[in-house]
């Protein structure tokens, strides 16, 4: 099956030395017409399960008789600075080493930027668009995202960009032109699991994670969020006029197990779900993708499926300082009142009968579903320990 690759590289940053730093994107295009999707990994430097999931991808996508109805963007590393900032072996990679800034809520948000810069007008574009195509109203609607990042970028060139701005700016407008948006992340110590809009509840059962987080209609500045606002509000605007429009795009954060580990058995599973999801968008025969992952995607399968509102996604964090023992791992389950974590500190102790004062258990306020903890055991007073899904259902 005749498929177009294309490998282009985009200047994201510049050393003090010269040095561009760059990142490469890689497209491959399908003799058919279909959507398009935006695949990304490592905003987070030290968060690299993302990277061997798209080698796996390209490696299957890339044979020939597997045909590709549309067209799918690959950007591995998308974030050179931050995979290579480094504290000895640690990769710190989530913060701008400068600006303190956390590399993934710093995207724009076209909605509320402002619109004598942007040009953005949902009102006037419905006015000029409603009587239109669907698929010609999502066109023009991509168009004028495009317009107002020019026009951002204009604007901001006058003072020059910053750092987080041009990184981000350039990804989003890569993000921007896609139908589906995949954010390959991964937590600290983590099971899988998946962020999605509340607008793409039925969608996301057709991508199949183990753990679910929905996040409301709101902008904090990541990716998925900065992707699907946009479409959110139009879509908002629209059934307030007592007119129809339905959102055609699909933005998830993909949360792969945890940071600083890559792992080629476990990518052809993640790359099964992906897979999955694009083989029931038509843009994939599903027949061989099964033929390839037969034993992943019976497993997948067979796995139970958990879903929880964010604002029942609960943080506990340490107490005191000192060294933690986590006793549930990621993807188990705890009740409430059984002990989570232990900390062992040795302030109180001024005899051998303070000894047990040393330790300090915290039990589970709720029964919950565990979905990440800190990595380390050294820790200070107020460090988040675990986040667990609370009113958790099974989808």
């Amino acid at each position: 099956m005749m498929k177009k690759f294309t490998r282009e590289d985009i200047q994201v940053n510049q050393l003090s030395n010269g040095q561009a730093l760059e990142i490469k994107k890689f497209d491959l295009t399908g003799s058919k017409p279909g959507l398009h999707v935006h695949i990304q990994a490592s905003v987070h430097g030290a968060e690299v399960q993302g990277n061997p999931v798209i080698w796996e991808l390209l490696r299957f996508l890339g044979h020939e008789e597997v045909a590709i109805a549309g067209s799918i963007s690959f950007i591995p590393m998308v974030n050179p600075l931050g995979s290579n900032t480094k504290s000895g072996t640690y990769t710190q990679g989530r913060f701008n080493p400068v600006t303190g800034d956390n590399w993934n809520r710093n995207f724009i948000d076209v909605i509320h930027y402002d619109k004598e810069i942007t040009k953005f007008d949902i009102e006037k574009f419905w006015q000029e668009n409603k009587n239109h195509e669907h698929a010609t109203q999502v066109k023009n609607y991509k168009v004028m995202m495009e317009e107002a990042f020019d026009n951002i970028e204009a604007h901001l060139l006058h003072y020059g960009l910053s750092d987080n701005v041009e990184m981000n700016l350039r990804l989003q407008r890569q993000a921007a032109k896609a139908d589906i948006i995949l954010d390959l992340h991964t937590g600290p110590a983590a099971t899988r699991y998946l962020y999605s809009g509340e607008y793409a509840l039925k969608k996301m059962k057709d991508f199949p994670f183990p753990h679910n987080l929905i996040i409301p209609h709101e902008f904090g500045g990541a990716m998925d969020e900065a992707s699907f606002f946009p479409w959110t509000e139009l879509t908002h605007y629209v059934h307030e006029q007592g007119e129809s429009f339905i959102n055609p795009i699909e933005c998830y954060t993909v949360e792969l197990g945890s940071e600083e580990v890559i792992s080629f058995s476990d990518a052809r599973m993640d790359a099964a779900r992906i897979l999955m999801l694009l083989s029931k968008r038509s843009m994939i025969d599903a027949s061989v993708v099964k033929k390839e992952y037969a034993q992943e995607i019976k497993e997948i399968l067979e796995e139970k499926r958990y879903a929880c509102l964010l604002k029942d996604y609960a943080t506990y964090h340490v107490p005191q300082a000192g060294l933690i023992e986590y006793l549930k791992k990621p993807g188990e389950k705890v009740s409430k009142d059984e002990v989570l974590y232990k900390v062992l500190d040795f302030t109180p102790l001024h005899s051998l009968k303070d000894i047990s004062h040393c330790v300090t258990q915290v039990k589970a306020q709720k029964d919950a579903l565990i979905i990440n903890h800190t990595p380390s055991a050294s820790v200070t007073k107020g460090t988040i320990a675990y986040q667990v899904m609370e009113e958790y259902y099974e989808l």
